[in-house]
């Protein structure tokens, strides 16, 4: 048709960006290979070419294409398990438990209605718990009946999700055929196991007949062990306040009947999912529950009376461990800080702490008490989805890559050609000349391969206590040579003193180098980048406050209907191979990691301003 390979190429990936091109040519250099890459091309031919090699090929890229598709849809499934997860355990509160698990599953699934069956702790009844408004409408509040003719009353073990379709003359239990009768055809049933009982069960039904797949199947799957846990928790925490708000008002009448609910306590307290101990003020350990034992291996004659930072993994931890120790007799409490733990067996285990004083009403405490939750099943699950979608990004950053491979590759056939060519003894000048030009040529494609594997390679993502500033510092020299050959000046206001941030040291680097080589990007003839930290009140609901940092620079700006889009993955506004689209996507996931903001506002042709935001814990 006479328009060159490359730019045939560019315009097919402009229409279509997820089209694999393949440009077949009867002529055509090395250069033109080179430059329908640049474009975007998955592969180049050059007639003639076999039948079979064609096919070889094309069956090759085709299984590249859909191997990437798996890892995206793994990538998006882990993201799900893993916010629905996070969110899910930041509330004891069991309706909020309830209520958010029905709004994150509705991201995913396409339901009318959503209610909860949970067992109450006499398991002679079960209460109905309306999720949605519709449900609220068939059940006035939490509803209280028999567990005889209940969905939970032939409840097993099990926890596979079923699909059932509400048909006529269909037994169905008592709950189920509340919904049928209201008209909903199909149903689908969570059960809810924890520690090997069922406790409940999670219903969603829509007025569609045969409106739930295997798929949605697969997904409630993965998360029934993360809600059935965060309503164990939150049912235990209701009983805990329940008791003790008895116990406040019993203490003044009966002490016998004090004793029996303080037993009671500590029973809960024993067969608490999590570990729970107390350290008096020489950091030795004064209690120790069934939990820590089953966690960390010891048992409770080996632990009481040894120090508790012994069982910190490393100087570092220990060190860690000491501080927060020392925060808590001061009447401070930590929580979430994440810590390496070794067990007895001198396997790791990932802890998250919450640390408090035992004691108040302005006296010295007496001792503090530690919660340890086992995280390393979440934290493997955190470092795979970070890892995953790095993984994800490699098929797209081959074509970003390709010319940096294969300039060297033409120089280097070129040359070993002419010398053929000359044929003859060549000078020795001449000819060390030529070899040390292809080394060069080789270690430049050396260092490109360095690169992809360093982007592949998992990262550690546990949390300590971190100064913010120092890690801006540290990135900034990370990006040294960039700031350099793109002429970019860098302006630091830093507010000096922030209090330290629970974080992992890792992402923040990621976070702010992800940050600063954008606005480098978007700074192209050289421009000033001002980073800016500080202490604010938080605008959340928690209040407290927040460390910020401000990213601002002067380059070309987000245009204003791009702005929603900016931290989805794979959405990119450079030009094909030179963005992956993930760097912000990244760069919210991180944020988000660390349960903070990040806000950006624009001005076409007068810059950009990142702003983000991490709590005080």
């Amino acid at each position: 048709v006479g328009i060159p390979g490359a730019e045939l190429v560019a315009r097919l990936k402009s229409v279509a960006p997820q089209t694999m091109v393949m440009p077949l040519s009867s002529g055509g250099s090395a250069e033109a290979a080179i430059e329908a890459m640049r474009a975007g091309a998955y592969d180049y031919f050059r007639k003639p070419v076999s039948l079979e090699e064609l096919r070889h090929r094309v069956q090759r890229a085709l299984e590249n294409k859909r191997q990437g598709e798996t890892v995206r849809r793994r990538t998006l499934q882990l993201a799900f398990v893993n916010h629905i997860s996070n969110v899910i355990s930041a509330s004891l509160d069991l309706r909020q438990v309830l209520q958010t698990a029905a709004a994150a599953v509705r991201t995913l699934i396409d339901f009318d209605i959503a209610v909860a069956i949970l067992r109450n702790p006499s398991g002679e009844e079960v209460t109905i718990h309306p999720l949605t408004p519709e449900a609220e409408a068939l059940w006035e509040g939490d509803e209280t009946g028999a567990m005889r003719g209940s969905v939970l009353a032939a409840a097993s073990e099990s926890t596979t999700p079923e699909a059932i379709e509400a048909e006529e003359g269909e037994p169905l239990p008592r709950e189920l055929a509340t919904l049928a009768r209201a008209g909903y055809k199909s149903l689908m049933l969570l059960p809810l196991v924890s520690k090997g009982q069922a406790i409940g069960a999670f219903v969603l039904a829509s007025r569609r007949p045969r409106a739930f797949s295997a798929s949605d199947a697969e997904v409630l799957q993965h998360v029934e062990g993360h809600l059935a846990s965060a309503v164990d928790n939150a049912q235990l925490y209701e009983q805990l306040k329940t008791l003790s708000s008895q116990l406040e008002e019993t203490v003044r009448e009966r002490s016998r009947e004090v004793f029996e609910v303080k037993q009671y306590l500590e029973n809960l307290v024993e067969t608490a999912g999590d570990a729970i101990m107390t350290v008096d003020r020489d950091g030795q350990i004064t209690s120790w529950n069934r939990s820590a034992q089953q966690i960390l291996g010891y048992s409770k004659e080996e632990a009481l009376g040894s120090e508790l930072t012994r069982l910190a993994s490393g100087q570092g931890a220990r060190d860690q461990l000491s501080a927060i120790l020392a925060r808590a007799f001061e009447g401070h409490t930590s929580s979430n800080v994440e810590s390496t733990w070794v067990r007895k067996d001198r396997k790791e285990v990932t802890v998250s702490l919450t640390v408090s004083p035992i004691g108040g009403g302005g006296q010295e405490p007496v001792g503090v008490l530690v919660i340890a939750r086992d995280i390393t099943e979440r934290k493997k699950l955190q470092e795979e989805l970070f890892h995953s979608e790095k993984l994800a990004s490699i098929g797209q950053l081959a074509a970003g890559v390709a010319h940096q491979i294969n300039n060297p590759l033409g120089a280097i056939s070129g040359r070993i050609q002419m010398l053929l060519r000359l044929g003859g003894p060549l000078k020795r000048e001449f000819l060390l000349e030529q070899l040390n030009k292809m080394r060069a040529d080789c270690s430049r494609i050396a260092e490109t391969v360095n690169d992809l594997l360093g982007f592949a390679r998992k990262t550690e993502t546990v949390k300590q206590y971190t100064d913010v500033n120092l890690v801006l510092d540290e990135t900034i020299e990370m990006v040294r040579q960039e700031v350099i050959a793109r002429k970019i000046r860098i302006e630091r206001h830093y507010t000096e003193n922030l209090p330290p941030i629970i974080a992992s040291e890792n992402h923040l680097r990621q976070l702010f180098a992800n940050l600063m080589t954008n606005a480098f990007d978007a700074m192209r003839g050289g421009g000033t980048l001002r980073l800016s930290t500080a202490l604010r009140p938080s605008s959340e609901e928690r209040g407290g406050e927040v460390v910020e940092v401000v990213f601002e620079d002067e380059g070309t700006g987000i245009p204003e209907e791009d702005l929603p889009r900016i931290f989805e993955p794979f959405f990119t506004t450079k030009p094909a191979g030179e963005g992956t689209g993930l760097g912000l996507a990244v760069a919210k996931r991180i944020v988000d990691f660390h349960n903070g903001r990040i806000e950006v506002e624009s001005t076409p042709g007068v810059g950009t301003k990142f702003t983000v935001q991490f709590p005080i814990e």
